[in-house]
């Protein structure tokens, strides 16, 4: 019996996929959103290695990188802090 309310945590594939399709709704240059789907998919197969001291240290340069964007203006204040919230998701499911 689930009580009312409870959502379960969503797994570390469900987390990927949604990170993704973030990142394939954001209104930045093509070549910034693919670069950084082309890292998503190096973490997801560094996850399905279960490699995750590597992943682990894959989503901090990401959200590193992320944040500079953001600070140069690339990528908007608010779609960082999104990208960054599921990033760190990520991580404590690692």
């Amino acid at each position: 019996i689930v009580p009312d309310g409870y959502v379960s945590n969503p797994t570390l594939g469900e987390l990927l996929q949604e990170i993704k399709s973030k990142i394939q709704g954001l209104s930045i240059k093509d070549r910034l959103k693919a670069k950084l789907l082309k890292r998503i998919d190096r973490l997801e197969r560094k996850v399905e290695e279960q490699r995750n001291l590597k992943a682990s240290k894959m989503v901090t340069r990401l959200e590193k990188e992320i944040m500079k964007k953001a600070g140069k203006g690339r990528i908007t204040d608010t779609d960082a802090g999104t990208l960054l919230d599921l990033l760190d998701r990520i991580e404590k499911a690692l």
